[in-house]
């Protein structure tokens, strides 16, 4: 399935933060186990989740570098970094089961909360500098 996201409000710090955004949106496919309703459901409820080729990943997991995620012995996954999350299963259902698992595990996860720790202090460090 072909969906083209509206960009809605971007608050980018730069032309070029704004673009890397544009990328995560624009012209991309969803899974096949997913219909519009669920694919409008996952990106507003987790809006990190980006697709590429069917597959899904991480927004924010994206931004990170590999090797600084690496936080008392967790580490993050190239696979959320990269867009690489496929769904299993025989069918529609196990596959949109697997998906959900995946999500939660991920979302759950300490190198995102970690990743997502570090991008919230850097934008609050970006924030009082201006002012």
């Amino acid at each position: 399935m072909n969906i083209t996201l509206p960009l809605g409000n971007i608050t980018a710090e730069s032309e070029t933060e704004a673009t890397e955004n544009e990328v995560f949106l624009i012209n991309t496919q969803s899974p096949d186990c997913w219909d519009d309703k669920q694919v409008k459901y996952f990106t507003e409820e987790y809006p990190w989740i980006f697709f590429n080729n069917k597959k899904i990943g991480c927004k924010i997991c994206s931004k990170a570098n590999f090797n600084l995620t690496k936080h008392q012995g967790t580490h993050g996954s190239r696979e959320w970094m990269n867009g690489e999350i496929c769904p299993v299963g025989d069918d529609f259902k196990k596959q949109q089961t697997n998906l959900r698992k995946k999500i939660s595990k991920h979302k759950s996860s300490q190198s995102h909360l970690y990743t997502e720790r570090i991008i919230e202090n850097k934008s609050w460090k970006l924030c009082q500098l201006k002012y």
